[in-house]
């Protein structure tokens, strides 16, 4: 490719892999400032809707310039497209399958056969001394998200494991680009990347669709009915929330406080610090918002659910398909304050 720069510069060359994190990660030479990098991500929720052919409901939602709950019609029809869309995922095979046949039992086979080639993935281009490793930390994710503490620990993997034996292995999956991890931190300043604890983590899967899958859940549990949003210890929606986040550029972080407290996210955003509260249904704040909130007084809370866009205050309401708008939403709901 060096030499198509240099004697064909007439060419444009994208070169492309879901592992070329890990080649690049441990090649002995690179063309410094004669490459351009671009990080792909599943699609989005609007990106799927586009893919639908649902662009007049995409251009009435991006039309939304003043925060204000969407007609309960267009609500009701948000949600059930973001339901299928949790089922789904953004992995463009599954999502192919989704538009062409609508079937979710061959989506389901379809995220199986991309499960199934990771796991290929891993004996192929892993160092041999961490493929076991590697498999291990990959089987254990959906059990790890099932806990009520999704804290990362290692003695799922196997009684008596430690850091030590399967960091690397995290690393590996995490410069594959198959994982998110979600940092701790105690002191919610600026920068948040400064204050982070990275001993203390989650671990979320690049994609929500292949996390319903490598925890066999059915159409029927996601899709129908408002299961989804308590079942799992609310771990798709969290899956969810990690990866639109990472999508968007955010420095995944949680925040703790003293073994009392853990709020699900915190968001840097033009030099201000938000809590996001990620909740499964439409009750009360929780003690964790509370908490953060008598602590730091932020000028702003963010909540994501499935309930209707609102701006209560200095409470915001983001609905969970509206959150890849989160950016003007923030600088609307900020207007003033």
């Amino acid at each position: 490719m060096k030499y198509f720069n240099e004697l064909a510069n007439e060419y444009h060359i994208c070169a492309a892999g879901s592992l070329l994190g890990v080649t690049l990660a441990n090649s002995k030479g690179f063309p410094v400032g004669k490459v351009n990098f671009l990080n792909l991500y599943p699609l989005s929720f609007n990106e799927v809707l586009q893919a639908k052919g649902e662009n007049k409901l995409i251009e009435y939602v991006e039309s939304q310039w003043t925060i204000e709950p969407f007609p309960n019609i267009l609500h009701e029809k948000l949600l059930t497209f973001f339901k299928e869309y949790l089922y789904v995922g953004g992995m463009s095979a599954a999502v192919l399958e989704y538009v062409n046949s609508g079937d979710f039992n061959r989506i389901r086979e379809t995220q199986k056969d991309i499960l199934e080639a990771y796991q290929l993935d891993f004996a192929k281009h892993a160092p041999p001394n961490s493929v076991m490793k590697i498999h291990q930390v990959w089987d254990v994710i959906p059990s790890q998200l099932a806990k009520e503490n999704k804290k990362f620990i290692y003695s799922v993997i196997r009684k008596g494991a430690r850091a030590q034996e399967f960091e690397v292995a995290i690393q590996w999956l995490l410069e594959a680009g198959l994982i998110h991890k979600v940092y701790n931190t105690s002191v919610p300043k600026l920068p948040l990347s400064a204050y982070v604890d990275h001993n203390i983590f989650k671990v979320y899967l690049v994609d929500v669709g292949l996390l319903g899958a490598m925890a066999n859940l059915s159409a029927k549990a996601i899709i129908y009915g408002n299961e989804i949003f308590q079942e799992f210890q609310g771990a798709i929606i969290e899956n969810y929330v990690a990866q639109e986040l990472a999508r968007q550029g955010y420095e995944l972080c949680y925040w703790t406080s003293a073994g009392q407290a853990e709020l699900d996210f915190i968001l840097q955003h033009d030099d201000m610090i938000y809590p996001l509260e990620v909740k499964s249904g439409i009750s009360s704040r929780k003690k964790s918002l509370l908490t953060y909130v008598q602590k730091y007084q932020p000028r702003l809370q963010i909540r994501t659910s499935p309930m209707n866009l609102k701006l209560d205050g200095q409470i915001l309401n983001c609905p969970l398909y509206f959150l890849g708008d989160i950016n003007k939403l923030l600088d609307h709901a900020m207007v003033g304050k």
